[in-house]
């Protein structure tokens, strides 16, 4: 995939967002963000947005993610009104109002959980050049085993958090990028992966104050 369909619409929930949907984010002026996007510039594709943090939609202004402090619930409202970030969101594949429910659901057993700082070191290793020449001759068992060494038990980054709680689903457990370890899936890996979504090639730009229904 090349190109994505971006469209830009004000949020409305139940129409263009909805429970269990995945969220991601763009932000210009994160010290983190700046990290994330240089381990993971090599899965970045043409004129496609390199989000750098991803969220599940648990509410019409609610999510679940994993923050610097830990896994937290947190609000939608806050991104939406922040001028240096850019809301995306995409709907899983298959999806209906009881997946939606179960994802939520599965998010909501990782709330308290710590944040994965290991991990993330572990993909900036991964993410080097020395690191990525050794997973390709490895055909990615490099990246494999050094994500598998930053892994630790009930902590989590935001786009391992969210790839979990897909895989919970069988429908989508073994579709693209969610064949794949969790702690290996990267923001935007998950964000560009045509399968697990849908429509594949399609994400929606939320801007403006959030809509109860759309009228």
């Amino acid at each position: 995939m090349s190109l994505m369909n971006i469209a830009e619409q004000k949020p409305y929930f139940g129409a263009n967002y909805d429970v269990g949907y995945i969220g991601f984010t763009v932000t210009k002026a994160s010290f983190v963000s700046a990290g994330i996007s240089w381990f993971t510039k090599w899965d970045a594709l043409p004129k496609v947005p390199r989000p750098t943090h991803c969220f599940i939609v648990t509410g019409a202004d609610e999510t679940v993610e994993a923050f610097p402090h830990g896994v937290a619930r947190g609000n939608l409202s806050s991104k939406l009104a922040d001028k240096d970030v850019a809301v995306l969101i995409r709907r899983p594949r298959y999806y209906n109002t009881d997946m939606g429910e179960r994802i939520a659901l599965h998010a909501a057993e990782y709330v308290g959980e710590k944040y994965g700082y290991w991990l993330v070191a572990m993909h900036a290793v991964a993410g080097s050049i020395v690191g990525r020449l050794f997973s390709t001759l490895t055909r990615g068992w490099f990246e494999r085993l050094v994500t598998s060494i930053g892994d630790k038990k009930q902590q989590q980054m935001c786009s391992e958090l969210c790839a979990r709680v897909l895989q919970m689903e069988p429908q989508l457990e073994l579709l693209g990028i969610l064949q794949d370890p969790a702690r290996t899936i990267t923001p935007i890996e998950l964000f560009t992966d045509p399968y697990c979504f849908e429509p594949p090639e399609y994400a929606v730009k939320l801007t403006g104050e959030i809509q109860s229904s759309k009228s």
